[in-house]
């Protein structure tokens, strides 16, 4: 009998001390999967804020970019609008500057490209102070144009009663809008190397209604004297002289646009009334 007490009690022993066991076993897997399921979570917690500040970091990237480039924009920004003249039959577009980050300068320049486009007026108004004898249209294009620099061309027609036909009119005018001067060719390029590229018929391209127009233009030019015609490059364009725009005495006009300058010379009207020449970069 006692022998059955002791092996009943033995087997008490045993379960309970099989019992402890799972229950530490299953707190120390319970302890683990809360350690590692707090590892996952501080993993994924960090990597939210590593994505946060990248994307933090782009976020202030672009903003410094559209900074940079709102302030490189505004530098740059001004506005074109057309303007225009009427009297009679006698009718001039010409461009004005609008939204210009300096109000002296944009005064200055206004009033540059206003009396350019007008002065060809002054050819007329001599003998006809009304205008009533002339027919003339004159349009604008602009060929260039950035934060330094806007270059013109005027390009047109007059018929005078009494002449036997029309003639072709062309000048243009260069502003420099930092200074808010006009300028001429030579405040702007130098005139002998402009020179040399005229008198090499490789170094010209004549802008020119036909091929046979364009030699003929061509040898008009190769024919002017080196002496004379850097003369005449150098007085080139509009300039001012005691506040007042004058005109080139020679006729002689320059532009450019994004390829590079282009020179534009007075010739007889069997050959256009007036020959463009536009020079190798």
């Amino acid at each position: 009998m006692k022998g059955i007490y002791a092996l009943i009690l033995t087997l008490v022993l045993s379960v309970g001390l099989i019992s402890c066991a799972d229950k530490k076993v299953s707190s120390n897997n319970i302890k683990e999967d809360n350690e590692v399921s707090s590892e996952v979570n501080n993993e994924i917690i960090s990597s939210k804020e590593d994505k946060v500040e990248d994307s933090q970091k782009a976020l202030d990237t672009n903003k410094d970019k559209e900074s940079s480039k709102n302030l490189k924009e505004k530098s740059n920004e001004y506005e074109l609008v057309s303007k225009n003249y009427n009297k009679n039959n006698v009718k001039i577009n010409y461009p004005e500057i609008k939204k210009f980050n300096d109000d002296e300068k944009l005064k200055s320049i206004n009033k540059y490209l206003k009396e350019s486009a007008l002065k060809v007026l002054d050819d007329y108004v001599k003998e006809d102070p009304n205008l009533e004898a002339v027919n003339l249209n004159v349009n604008y294009d602009v060929k260039f144009k950035n934060e330094k620099y806007i270059s013109i061309v005027y390009e047109g027609e007059v018929n005078v009663n009494g002449t036997a036909y029309p003639s072709s009119i062309f000048y243009t005018t260069n502003v420099d809008l930092e200074s808010g001067n006009i300028i001429r060719l030579s405040d702007y390029s130098n005139v002998n190397d402009i020179l040399n590229k005229l008198k090499d018929p490789k170094n010209i391209k004549v802008i020119a209604e036909s091929d046979e127009l364009a030699a003929a233009q061509k040898d008009f030019i190769l024919n002017i004297g080196n002496d004379n015609l850097i003369n005449m490059l150098k007085n080139a364009d509009f300039h001012e002289v005691n506040t007042k725009i004058e005109s080139p005495k020679d006729g002689v006009y320059s532009y450019f646009d994004k390829d590079g300058v282009v020179i534009s010379l007075q010739v007889n009207h069997a050959i256009g009334d007036h020959a463009e020449f536009k020079l190798k970069a």
